[in-house]
């Protein structure tokens, strides 16, 4: 029997994967040897504040991947509350959580979404660090692959190929074993 951590994965997107990834973090630090979790994730949103951004600034829709990335921060408090967070009302900010609004900024000052969600982790205390990842298979299909990373790496994200800046490719995080 091999020896060594459970390796999990997990397919999906919207309010279920995000769901799934906080109650397996939750299992993962109460296990004696944490599993290794994979979570690949659709970000194919086109309506609400994900489509809205979408359209709006050609960047991938943050929404899946902002609430996955919340599932895995250290501690969900009053930072992972802020990033989930949706404006009530607000010309044009309606309808917008300030987490996505933040992914989109930081997509535009890093100049690549892979980045942005490094840089987002990193804020957040994400569990997580990221390679590039595969290409997209097809436009309408985009992912964002989350894979386990070693424990001796801090939260990080390594740069996701120029491509995943555009709304329909695909970026890269990936959670620690050591949740």
């Amino acid at each position: 029997m091999p020896s060594g951590p459970v390796k999990i994965v997990s397919i999906g997107g919207g309010n279920g994967l995000s769901t799934l990834l906080r109650g397996l973090k939750r299992y993962a630090r109460q296990a004696d040897q944490a599993p290794e979790i994979t979570a690949v994730v659709t970000v194919t949103d086109d309506g609400g504040s994900s489509g809205r951004l979408r359209r709006e600034f050609s960047v991938p829709p943050p929404g899946d991947i902002r609430s996955c990335m919340v599932a895995l921060s250290e501690d969900e408090t009053l930072l992972t509350k802020l990033f989930q967070y949706r404006f009530l009302n607000g010309r044009g900010l309606k309808g917008h959580s300030f987490g996505n609004l933040f992914l989109t900024a930081m997509t535009h000052l890093t100049g690549d979404f892979g980045q942005a969600v490094k840089a987002s982790s990193e804020v957040l205390a994400v569990l997580a660090a990221s390679t590039p990842p595969p290409p997209p298979t097809s436009p309408s299909k985009p992912r964002f692959r989350m894979e386990p990373r070693s424990s001796a790496k801090p939260a990080s994200a390594a740069a996701a190929p120029e491509s995943s800046a555009s709304p329909s490719a695909p970026a890269v995080l990936n959670p620690s074993p050591k949740l």
